[in-house]
């Protein structure tokens, strides 16, 4: 199955062997390989279309990386604010 899209400059055209109007820049799908060659001999009004090669393994995610940690001790408290020594 061959995929085609209009890039014909007179935008909407009529397609006999479709049996209907391909929009300006529809891509549609040819399953004989003699329409498709049809097609194809028309580079002004038909670009062929590449299916996407589907990926042979999954892309990895790339790498987190590793954060050192510490034992940290608590952190010493604020110091006391000027209300709060006057209240003692």
């Amino acid at each position: 199955m061959a995929k085609f899209k209009n890039i014909s400059p007179r935008g909407d055209i009529e397609v006999p062997l479709l049996d209907r109007v391909v929009k300006a820049g529809e891509t549609f799908e040819v399953d004989d390989p003699a329409d498709a060659a049809r097609f194809a001999e028309q580079p002004g009004n038909y670009k062929p279309v590449q299916e996407p090669k589907a990926a042979s393994k999954p892309a990895r995610k790339p790498a987190t990386p590793r954060v050192k940690t510490t034992d940290t001790a608590a952190a010493p408290a604020a110091p006391a604010s000027a209300d709060q020594e006057d209240a003692k």
